[in-house]
């Protein structure tokens, strides 16, 4: 089965690494070199001038507090987090349930950036105040949604 994925996972990186090592120096060194390597996923990121956003995954603990089934649906299709998002997702944690109760589709803490992409409100807040996206009015809106309205310079970590 294929798929896509905006995530690079460990295991398809390190073996990237291991095919360019073997073309580059040949399988002598190959053991050694991966002996002393270590690599993560890849996450994605934003960075416009001197500024980095930072998305994690979702946590799968995540117990979004909503009943209509529409908004449920577009609460679990978040697939990363800001850093500080992530921060104020971490504080809602409830151990009584042993996950995090949070809506994020809460429009006056979180925006969310292609339906998958979660910044708090002042991070969305400030990329609109740059033009970097376009929030859409609250009555047009889908939950939170917004646009792109420059290119996104993606780096890996």
């Amino acid at each position: 089965m294929e798929r896509s994925d905006t995530m690079v996972h460990s295991d398809t990186l390190f073996s990237a690494l291991c095919n360019a090592f073997v073309r580059l120096y040949g399988e002598g060194d190959l053991p050694t070199w991966m002996e002393n390597v270590l690599v993560s996923s890849v996450f994605p990121g934003v960075r416009w001038g001197e500024k980095d956003i930072l998305f994690f995954p979702v946590p799968l603990s995540i117990v979004p507090p909503v009943t209509d089934l529409v908004r449920r649906k577009k609460a679990k299709s978040v697939r990363w987090f800001s850093q500080e998002a992530l921060g104020e997702v971490i504080s809602t944690f409830d151990p009584e349930w042993s996950a995090f109760r949070v809506d994020v589709l809460d429009e006056r803490r979180f925006v969310l950036v292609d339906g998958q992409y979660a910044l708090t409100a002042s991070q969305g807040k400030e990329l609109q105040e740059r033009s970097f996206i376009k929030l859409a009015p609250p009555s047009q809106s889908s939950c939170g949604h917004s646009s792109r309205e420059q290119p996104v310079e993606l780096f890996i970590l």
